[in-house]
């Protein structure tokens, strides 16, 4: 110790050699030296990392092996060799009764870093177990899992991931909660999931997500039927796609605001497509409710000049009933028979078509 005061660490180091080797030492005392000759070779850093190869390659006992290892480690690790930091961990496998879990989540970096993905996915997986002690790890597993999921566009798999990440999300960072938030908003999304909508919906908003946040609860707050909440949330995001300015359009009108929800669907059904259809459709069928009779006709007939040549579109057959229903309205019923009669032959096997057939019959 005197020795280690005085600087000259190789003197010390000399000593404590042979106190540990001794033969007649005491064992407290053996312990003691073996601790300080390993602690001067951690505290030399680079220059000692040779002994503490040499310790590990030995038969170390497993309290001083493992602290060791995680030294080479994270040494190994701040300086980028990831090879070394493979050859470590697999060294300390099979000297150690157990790897530690901090060992084996850097040994599954440094494989991504060496283009491995196989062998870091096997060390993931053994890191995520659910049941796994070290929930810091599992989650942090289970999320860098998650990702090569998502990437690999298996989203199935990404999700439940996802879930057991986002279970353990006190464990995540900022950065991790977000990109686990944003995954799982986009597997949701992308699949209409509004179970999984409405459970994240439920979930803390991480920052930097805001857009993701309104457009899920908006949708989640829509099929709910909650439309003051749906229209809150999906005001700042509408213009972003047609589901939810579609979404904004039907809440609006949940909401009692007919001229909001008029002016939606009249903007997206400006556009072309699916989305576009059902607006003109909705825009009819919204005037029609209001009593604007004459409006709903012009529309429902709008829809049907320039829908109803397209095979891919559904909605002719609703226009065509909606046509049926104003003329009842008005009254004239031979044509809302005429209507009825070239909508089934026109759409005979849809639902439409049997409503039409009804309400001319009564």
């Amino acid at each position: 110790s005197l020795y280690e005061d005085l600087n000259e660490i190789d003197k010390a180091q000399k000593l404590y050699d042979q106190v540990a080797s001794g033969s007649d030492v005491p064992a407290d005392l053996k312990d003691q030296s073996l601790d300080r000759r390993l602690q001067l070779a951690i505290n030399r850093g680079a220059a000692g990392r040779d002994e503490l190869m040499a310790f590990l390659s030995g038969s170390p006992d497993p309290k001083r092996g493992a602290i060791v290892a995680e030294k080479l480690v994270s040494d190994a690790t701040a300086e980028k060799r990831s090879r070394d930091v493979v050859r470590i961990v697999e060294l300390a496998g099979t000297k150690l009764p157990k790897i530690p879990p901090s060992m084996r989540y850097r040994a599954a970096l440094a494989k991504i870093d060496l283009a491995d993905t196989d062998g870091a996915l096997a060390e993931f997986k053994v890191l995520a177990n659910p049941k796994s002690a070290d929930t810091f790890y599992a989650t942090w597993s289970a999320l860098k899992l998650a990702e090569q999921s998502y990437a690999g566009g298996s989203r199935k798999t990404a999700d439940g991931y996802l879930k057991q990440a986002w279970s353990g999300q006190a464990n995540l960072t900022d950065e991790g909660r977000l990109a686990a938030y944003k995954m799982l908003a986009d597997i949701y999304l992308g699949a209409d999931d509004a179970a999984g909508m409405a459970f994240l919906a439920s979930q803390p908003q991480p920052a930097g997500a805001e857009e993701e946040a309104h457009l899920i609860k908006g949708l989640a707050a829509f099929q709910a039927k909650d439309y003051p909440a749906a229209v809150e949330h999906l005001k700042s995001v509408a213009s972003k796609e047609a589901r939810a300015k579609r979404a904004f359009g039907e809440s609006l009108a949940g909401s009692g605001d007919t001229p909001a929800a008029l002016k939606e669907f009249d903007d997206l059904a400006s556009t072309r497509g699916p989305a576009a259809a059902a607006a003109q459709l909705r825009v009819a069928q919204i005037h029609f409710a209001a009593g604007n009779i004459k409006e709903a006709l012009i529309h429902f007939y709008n829809v049907i000049d320039q829908y109803e040549p397209d095979e891919n579109t559904a909605v002719a057959p609703e226009a065509l009933l909606g046509v049926v229903q104003v003329q009842i309205r008005n009254g004239e019923k031979d044509k809302a028979k005429k209507t009825s009669a070239d909508l089934l032959k026109k759409y005979p096997k849809s639902k439409e078509a049997a409503a039409a057939q009804k309400l001319v019959k009564n």
